[in-house]
This record gives structure tokens, C-alpha cells and sequence, in this order.
């Protein structure tokens, strides 16, 4: 059976497919996309919440996506060489006093 791709968006007209997807993000939501991806990686990466002390963070991981074209590496890159990252404490190293 056909499928209908067709919609309309909410403040930008009307879209089909994921091109139309793609152009509406990229036109009207692009900051807000962008600001939700680096969140998301930031708290699966990190196992937790994010706190108010690392929206800094999340800051850089746009400036660093928009400067290098928005490649996905860029993102893990600016994710596992953050401080949140490299000064995590395991459960390991709180009973042991050593690092995993």
C-alpha cells in the first residue's frame, strides 16, 4: 500500500519525505536540533542527568559541530575528550582508590 509522506509543519508550510524533514530542520530548527543531539549524547555518554554546570560543555560541542560541517565525529571527539569525561569517577575507583 502507498504511503503518504506529506505534511505540514507547524511555521513553515507544507514538506514531503525526509527531504522536506531535512529542509524544515535545516531552515527553522536547526539550533534546537543541534543543542538536542549534543544533550542526549552528552547524558548517554555520561550515565546521568545533565547538571547546569554542563550546559558550558554542550556550548562548545556546537561551536566545535558547526566549525567542522557537522560530522558526527566531531560530536563523539568533543564528548570523550571533555573534562566530564576523562574525570569521571566509576564505582570501581570510589572502592579501590584506583582507576579502572
Amino acid at each position: 500500500k502507498p504511503v503518504d509522506t506529506r505534511t505540514t509543519f507547524p511555521d513553515a508550510g507544507d514538506g514531503e519525505g525526509l527531504p522536506g524533514l531535512r529542509a524544515y530542520i535545516r531552515t527553522r530548527r536547526q539550533d534546537e536540533f543541534i543543542t538536542n543531539l549534543c544533550r542526549k549524547m552528552l547524558t548517554y555518554a555520561l550515565g546521568r542527568s545533565l547538571l547546569p554546570a554542563d550546559d558550558l560543555l554542550v556550548d562548545e560541542m556546537k561551536v566545535k559541530l558547526a566549525a567542522n560541517g557537522y560530522r558526527f565525529s566531531v560530536l563523539v571527539d568533543a564528548v570523550v575528550t571533555s573534562p566530564q569525561i576523562r574525570m569521571r569517577r566509576g564505582s570501581d575507583t570510589m572502592e579501590t582508590g584506583k582507576l579502572r
